[in-house]
């Protein structure tokens, strides 16, 4: 366990001000998955995603905890480094006895905040990915929320900025079927093959457009894969956060 976040949670107790749901993690694990993908390189999709990013910032940020993230692209399972990342420690009570929050925010939060603009820039530049493997790049996410460290953060948050179009050598969302008997079919499958993966207690927030043209049936059926599977991965993804723009994001439910 890292001592830094028991540190902070023994602290919170003997100072009694807070509540008796005490913690034994960060208070909160973000996970930012991008799409670099051809179908979203465009001026316009990727000046979205850099302001969806900068909303993540802003609720990050102000709650505290961890941020991680990676790119979706091929092979995640034997390619990603989840090059994101970044932590920023609770302000408690006996930080207030030692100083200041403005020092706080200014020798402790932008600096992190700092880091991972750089490191989401740097993700932005990569060369775009031929194909989009969401389902690869999900299972790396949910082996990071159930780190040790990481598995009793109260607030656990997925940020996918992509048009979760999933095109790999499995599964063609732009070509092959989204019927509801191909979405039921895909996850019992999924389930079947051990790859569905565990995001029990993770709110899902979706954001992202395509550069290829798809038609509204095509798009609904889509999001209603994505809402399907989240809740089999025991995940939380509701209508209102899942669209092409990332209107609200929070880390205070």
């Amino acid at each position: 366990m890292n001592r830094q976040w028991v540190f902070l949670a023994v602290s919170c107790a003997i100072l009694s001000g807070c509540s008796r749901d005490v913690h034994s993690g960060p208070p909160s694990v973000v996970y930012v998955l991008v799409d670099v993908s051809s179908t979203t390189d465009s001026d316009r999709i990727r000046r979205q995603m850099q302001s969806d990013f900068e909303t993540v910032l802003a609720g990050w940020s102000s709650a505290a905890g961890v941020l991680r993230g990676d790119t979706i692209g091929a092979d995640a399972l034997n390619r990603s480094t989840v090059p994101m990342r970044a932590s920023i420690p609770a302000f408690t009570k006996l930080d207030q006895i030692t100083s200041d929050e403005d020092y706080y925010k200014k020798k402790v939060v932008a600096p992190a905040v700092a880091a991972v603009r750089q490191q989401f820039s740097q993700m932005m530049a990569a060369k775009p990915e031929s194909s989009t493997e969401i389902l690869s790049a999900l299972t790396v996410a949910a082996k990071t929320f159930s780190e040790e460290e990481y598995r009793d953060s109260k607030h656990k948050a997925l940020v996918i900025l992509s048009d979760m179009v999933e095109e790999s050598k499995v599964y063609n969302f732009r070509r092959d079927s989204v019927s509801d008997k191909r979405i039921q079919e895909i996850i019992a499958a999924e389930r079947a093959a051990g790859r569905l993966p565990s995001l029990k207690g993770v709110r899902v927030w979706k954001a992202g457009s395509t550069t290829a043209a798809m038609d509204d049936s095509r798009t609904r059926q889509i999001e209603k894969f994505w809402e399907q599977y989240f809740a089999a991965a025991g995940a939380d993804l509701k209508t209102e956060r899942y669209g092409a723009a990332l209107l609200d994001f929070n880390l205070q439910w």
